[in-house]
């Protein structure tokens, strides 16, 4: 029996039992909690934001504060001969000269830098005007690297794929290049360029167009492999493009083009 609680009866009443209390939390450690589950709510919110906005922009990005939109298309118009083959796209497309890398000389090059699926829909009249039996549509990247939603660039590849079909002229789709792993926030844009690649091959299934997807030997696992990237781990090198030649060559010879 502890000694403050007397078996005596009478002095029984008057005892009192000592329980020991839990140790307190010192001010800074009762600080840190807080401040550490503050930090910890605000990390998600913003994810979340973040988030939203990458999948909800409020403004989409316009292809016409893009310099080199205006300044190529101040150009199509001297371009009137027609061709057989039309590669349309980004500056993929742009950066290669065609006709050498393909010995030929029935093909028109509408690549534009820094183009956005948008700016096609408003320049396809130099693809038409060309009268090509044939046209290779490259793009995507730029919209995602703009936060432009996927659906949107399905949407506008879809009316492209149907005004080239509706103008008698053969639609080849292409799957869009992932970046390199030096490539900043290359982990986030190649995620959604693999959605985006998923959805451009249930789009060329669903219009019974060919899918061209140079993606399975350059970028095997979502990634642009060193040896066919420039430095600047996102534009190709001569040999992604020879692959990428060679594609095209098949392509054609399919078509007896």
């Amino acid at each position: 029996m502890n000694d403050l609680c007397p078996s005596d009866p009478e002095l029984a009443p008057k005892c009192v039992i000592m329980i020991p209390k839990p140790p307190k939390l010192s001010f800074i450690s009762y600080s840190f909690n807080i401040l550490f589950i503050i930090a910890g709510t605000l990390f998600v919110v913003k994810r979340l934001h973040f988030q939203y906005q990458l999948d909800h922009p409020a403004v989409l990005p316009s292809y016409i504060s893009n310099p080199q939109y205006s300044e190529q298309l101040n150009i199509e118009p001297a371009y009137a001969r027609p061709v057989n083959i039309i590669l349309l796209g980004t500056s993929h497309v742009y950066k290669a000269h065609w006709d050498e890398l393909l010995n030929r000389s029935d093909i028109g090059n509408r690549g534009i830098g820094s183009d956005i699926t948008a700016g096609y829909l408003h320049r396809l009249q130099f693809v038409v005007n060309s009268h090509p039996r044939i046209c290779f549509i490259e793009g995507g990247g730029n919209d995602i690297e703009m936060h432009i939603p996927v659906d949107t660039i399905v949407s506008n590849l879809g009316k492209v794929l149907d005004t080239l079909r509706n103008a008698h002229i053969i639609p080849i789709l292409q799957a869009e290049f992932y970046v390199g792993a030096n490539y900043p926030a290359s982990v986030v844009i190649n995620g959604r360029l693999l959605k985006l690649n998923q959805q451009l091959s249930l789009l060329a299934a669903d219009r019974n167009i060919e899918y061209l997807d140079l993606n399975q030997l350059i970028a095997p696992q979502q990634v642009l492999l060193p040896q066919y990237c420039q430095p600047d781990n996102i534009h190709l090198n001569a040999r992604a493009y020879l692959c990428w030649k060679d594609a095209i060559e098949k392509v054609l010879k399919t078509h007896n083009i």
